[in-house]
């Protein structure tokens, strides 16, 4: 009787390990599910932002691509400076993330 005791506690002992075991690994998966869906959410974020950043964009070069074509008629080499210079800062709004006012840059 007494080796059946304790084959038994024995028995519920591992078994008491392993549940253990189980559940703080399935709390550290749950943090770390949380921590990606925090992450994926802040990605989510700063793609808005960029999609934003990148509409606003378009919407200056629309807005500019008219003065340009002023430009293009009535002086061709101010026309080509301008259009590179467009292109720097469109290229460096893509690069750092940050938008600039494009028309702060031109001089007509």
């Amino acid at each position: 009787m007494a080796k059946n005791n304790l084959a038994l506690v024995i028995t519920v002992a591992i078994a008491l390990v392993i549940t253990s075991f189980f559940i703080g690994y399935s709390a550290s998966l749950r943090n770390q599910i949380n921590s990606l869906q925090q992450q994926n959410n802040q990605l989510v974020e700063q793609n808005n932002q960029l999609v934003e950043q990148v509409e606003n964009l378009q919407r200056q070069v629309n807005e500019t691509v008219p003065v340009t074509l002023s430009i293009q008629k009535k002086n061709p080499i101010k026309s080509y400076l301008l259009q590179k210079l467009l292109e720097m800062y469109i290229c460096q709004i893509l690069l750092t993330g940050t938008q600039q006012v494009l028309g702060k840059y031109i001089v007509l």
